[in-house]
């Protein structure tokens, strides 16, 4: 009773599809069956009449862990990828669009706070406008300020300046600095400021 059940509405919904209701529905009530599994049952037969052949294991290795290996050229891949980026004024904290950018090519890059110092796993990232305090214009674009470090413990560092969109992406020498986020912003206004070192 269960298989004319499925029967008719197969051939209807076939028909419908204009699919060859002759060819495909034997394979659609075989596969429906009765719904039960019997203990010791072979193993269904192929369409040429053979044994489903078992799939073979593949044993992957698990993917190597993100590591950051030259921090300045990670820093310019950033900074161009902030380029392509859809700049969304209402994404503050996910850096006006540009962390889906840095997300989608780096999934697991971890994105610390300001104040975090970077390493080889994680990026510090400041977003703000240029001078805190000022409505976000022109003459007080918004700013992404990032640092990047590297397994061999050098720091490199960026900013992303623009209004209404970024307009300047540049590199920013940090020196003996903290490499943190806060640390890049600071210095990207006493450059803006004209107090640069």
């Amino acid at each position: 009773m269960r298989g004319r059940a499925w029967r008719v509405p197969a051939r209807t919904v076939l028909a419908a599809l204009g699919i060859g209701a002759a060819i495909i529905f034997p394979v659609v009530v075989s596969a429906c069956g009765d719904g039960a599994d019997k203990a010791g049952s072979k193993p269904p037969a192929t369409a040429v009449g053979g044994a489903v052949p078992s799939e073979p294991t593949v044993v992957r290795s698990p993917p190597a862990p993100f590591s950051i290996r030259d921090a300045a050229a990670f820093r310019d891949g950033l900074l161009e990828l902030a380029g392509k980026a859809k700049w969304d004024t209402a994404k503050v904290t996910e850096g006006y669009g540009a962390f889906a950018e840095w997300r989608a090519r780096y999934p697991t890059l971890g994105i610390y706070t300001p104040a975090s110092p970077a390493d080889q796993l994680r990026i510090s990232v400041y977003v703000e406008t240029l001078f805190v305090g000022g409505v976000a214009a022109p003459a007080n674009p918004y700013l992404i300020a990032f640092a990047v470090a590297d397994a061999g413990g050098r720091c490199a560092a960026g900013s992303i300046l623009g209004f209404p969109r970024p307009t300047q992406f540049g590199q920013v020498t940090i020196e003996n600095a903290p490499c943190t986020g806060d640390e890049v912003a600071k210095i990207v206004r006493q450059l803006a400021a004209g107090q640069g070192r």
